[in-house]
């Protein structure tokens, strides 16, 4: 169980519970902590329970109830086949919770946990390449000509890092080197042909041509496309600065009618409730002595009710003491029987305690004479532990041979109450012919009847004891059940919430006088 309670705690320390720094096991869980790893658990299982408007219990009991239903609720909704309610939360055991935890951490998607796990260096290198490559995927793609002369891109053309006019467009599938060489204004038999080679190999960068006429009446065009580029530039950020101030104008907008609303609503309630408090004082100050003749007949009714509950009281009271006599009159000689009771299993107790009194100072002494050695010896722990071993081994071939005893004379008494009863039948039919010729054989045949009324009885007591054993053992099992299940701190907590609630519904009494 120790290192299930482990694996919980390493559990609710990866989903961010804030007691995993004080507290390291299952056992030392309060239960504001038990509260906030169910609801921490039941958010990464079930969207619906980010609902729940806190990770903590509060103060007020009715409020402390209703939330921790809610939250067992959520757990049922889930499919937990044990039983769980309120009360398995504010009065926990052990048992339970781990139960809880067991079933929300298999509930858990598999993302919402991130394992540590140590790669191989194999893997690491794999997992390096891959990311490198969906990185050079998601980038965008540059020609290799480009890369090798620095060229930068600006929108649908590349650029030199010199001040250089000349700008190549992008390059489309079907696109012909004369096309490109037309479009830029160069000749076929001009320097700049020979080196704008798309071979792969060999890729240097061209010589600046000299200034030609053709090229310089590109020029004018491309500034002139340059100043337009960077009005439209100006003219889209005015916009977008435009659009967010008519945006945030718009918010703002919106926030005061919402608030406009709020108040107008507020307004026509209170002004609802004063129209109904006008009213009832209008009518009151509109006719004081009809009103004052209405309070006290109310206060002599009142009275009167008074009086017939206090009759009544005093009626009910001399009838429970007649009846509460009788019953301790009654009741005298067996409280004398429970006291004498009592006091056997007292001195049967006392017995029992002087007895693991002896038992404890034997083992002491065995203990002072194991621990007087100085030195611990190693081989004497492994023959103990093997001795242990062995005793467990014989305990278990033990309990092997007693459940085939056990299934041995089942099988026996199975045979034996076939054989009675085999036995009985054809006795029972052979007197039953003989019995009226004859006044012996008659008595034998009574006789056998008694008998077999007997053997009949003493099988149903054995029966009876064995499941009288079995109900006995099934009672101790549960005994120590509820031992482990912190009973008498549950108790505790369960008394100091009754005050509490006791304190709050007098706190509420006097609110409502």
């Amino acid at each position: 169980m120790e290192d299930l309670d482990d694996m919980i705690m390493k559990t609710l320390s990866q989903i961010g519970c804030s007691f995993c720094k004080d507290v390291d096991s299952l056992a030392l869980l309060g239960i504001d902590d038990i509260f906030e790893a169910i609801v921490r658990l039941l958010c990464l299982c079930d969207p619906r329970a980010k609902e729940i408007p806190s990770l903590k219990l509060p103060s007020q009991m009715t409020i402390r109830y209703r939330e921790a239903t809610r939250v067992a609720d959520a757990v049922k909704s889930l499919g937990i086949r044990e039983k769980i309610g309120y009360h398995t939360i504010l009065y926990p055991n052990l048992y339970d919770i781990r139960n809880i935890m067991i079933f929300l951490i298999e509930k858990l998607p598999k993302d919402s946990i991130i394992e540590e796990v140590k790669l191989l260096p194999i893997d690491d290198l794999r997992k390096t390449i891959g990311s490198q490559i969906r990185q050079d995927l998601n980038k965008e793609w540059t020609p290799g000509y480009c890369e090798c002369l620095r060229m930068k891109k600006e929108r649908l053309f590349w650029l030199d890092n010199e001040n250089d006019p000349i700008k190549i467009p992008v390059l489309k599938s079907g696109f012909k080197r004369s096309k490109l060489l037309d479009h830029l204004g160069i000749l076929p038999d001009s320097p700049i042909c020979e080196a704008t080679s798309f071979q792969p190999q060999n890729i240097y960068k061209a010589p600046q041509p000299k200034p030609r006429q053709i090229v310089q009446r590109f020029s004018s065009e491309i500034e002139t496309i340059q100043v337009l580029d960077v009005e439209k530039n100006e003219s889209l950020e005015r916009l977008i600065r435009i659009r967010e101030a008519l945006k945030l104008h718009g918010d703002r907008h919106r926030n005061l009618i919402r608030h406009q609303y709020i108040l107008r609503e507020e307004y026509v309630a209170k002004a609802e409730k004063w129209d109904m408090k006008a009213e009832k004082m209008m009518k009151i100050l509109s006719n004081p002595d009809s009103q004052i003749e209405c309070l006290h007949k109310f206060i002599a009714e009142r009275e009167e009710r008074r009086t017939g509950l206090e009759d009544n009281f005093a009626n009910w009271k001399r009838k429970n003491s007649e009846i509460l006599g009788k019953l301790k009159s009654e009741k005298g000689s067996e409280a004398e029987l429970e006291t004498h009771e009592l006091i056997e299993t007292n001195g049967r107790l006392k017995k029992c305690i002087s007895e693991q009194k002896k038992a404890l100072g034997k083992m002491k002494k065995q203990l002072s004479k194991e621990s007087s050695g100085e030195i611990w010896d190693r081989n004497k722990f492994l023959s103990r532990i093997v001795y242990l071993a062995n005793n467990v081994n014989g305990q278990k071939a033990e309990i092997s041979t007693s459940l085939q005893d056990c299934k041995r004379l089942e099988k026996e008494k199975r045979n034996l109450f076939g054989s009675l009863e085999r036995t009985f039948t054809v006795v029972n039919n052979w007197l039953y012919q003989s019995a009226e010729a004859d006044l012996r054989l008659k008595n034998a045949y009574d006789l056998v009847m008694k008998l077999h009324i007997q053997c009949s009885s003493v099988v149903k007591n054995m029966d009876e004891i064995y499941q009288m054993c079995r109900q006995k053992d099934t009672f101790d099992d549960e005994i120590e059940v509820l031992k482990q299940q912190n009973a008498e701190s549950n108790l505790d907590q369960i008394l100091k919430d009754l005050i509490l609630i006791q304190r709050e519904n007098i706190e509420l009494e006097e609110e409502l006088k």
